[in-house]
C-alpha cells in the first residue's frame, strides 16, 4: 500500500537540514540565498567541509576498529590469552572507559 507520508529516515533528515539552516542563519546572519560568494568561493567552502568530513569519518573508523577488537578480545577465555593480548585488552578497556566519560 503506497503512502504519501515520508518515511521516518527522510523525515529525520529534513528536520536536521531545517535545524542546521536555522543554526547557520543565527550564527552568520545569512542563508544560502546570499549573493556575495562566487562559485569558486562556494566550492572552497565545500572542499573545507569535505576535508572535515574525511577527518570525522576516519576518527569514527578508528573507533569502530577499537570497539570490534575489544569485543573480539573479550570473547577469548582469559587463560587462553597471550601476554600481549592481555596488555591490548587492558589498553582497550581503558580507552573504552575514557570514551564513556566523554559521551
Amino acid at each position: 500500500m503506497a503512502s504519501n507520508q515520508l518515511d521516518s529516515i527522510v523525515t529525520k533528515i529534513v528536520e536536521r537540514f531545517t535545524t542546521r539552516a536555522q543554526v547557520g542563519q543565527n550564527k552568520y546572519g545569512t542563508n544560502l540565498d546570499r549573493k556575495d560568494l562566487s562559485t569558486t568561493e562556494w566550492l572552497t567552502h565545500l572542499i573545507k567541509e569535505l576535508h572535515d568530513a574525511i577527518l570525522y569519518a576516519e576518527k569514527a573508523r578508528q573507533e569502530s576498529i577499537k570497539q570490534h577488537r575489544l569485543i573480539e578480545l573479550l570473547r577469548i577465555e582469559h587463560f587462553q590469552m597471550s601476554h600481549v593480548e592481555m596488555q591490548e585488552l587492558d589498553s582497550l578497556l581503558s580507552w573504552y572507559e575514557e570514551s564513556k566519560k566523554i559521551s
